[in-house]
């Protein structure tokens, strides 16, 4: 089973109809099989990128009800993971 991160990005798409992106994000869903994994601040920020309509902001919890998406709870233990691996990432600076 496939496992992939997602940020609010294609959330936003796949609950906002307006986004130029909605279909796109709709036609990932119907063909993709395996996980999709999040944090608790995309979560966050996806429902409140999507507070124009309460209605959308329910589906949204609802669909993660139903299992739409697996929650990865960062602590205080992922720290030092994170600072290696943004080590390993190479950003020239301006």
């Amino acid at each position: 089973m496939r496992n992939t991160l997602i940020d609010a990005g294609p959330l936003i798409a796949l609950f906002d109809r307006s986004d130029s992106y909605h279909l796109k994000a709709i036609s990932f869903m119907e063909d993709y099989t395996g996980y999709l994994w999040t944090t608790w601040p995309v979560i966050t920020e996806t429902s409140h990128m999507l507070d124009f309509n309460q209605k959308v902001q329910i589906a949204f919890l609802e669909w993660i009800d139903r299992g739409g998406l697996k929650i990865f709870n960062l602590g205080e233990g992922n720290i030092d993971r994170i600072k290696q691996l943004l080590s390993l990432i190479h950003i020239s600076e301006p």
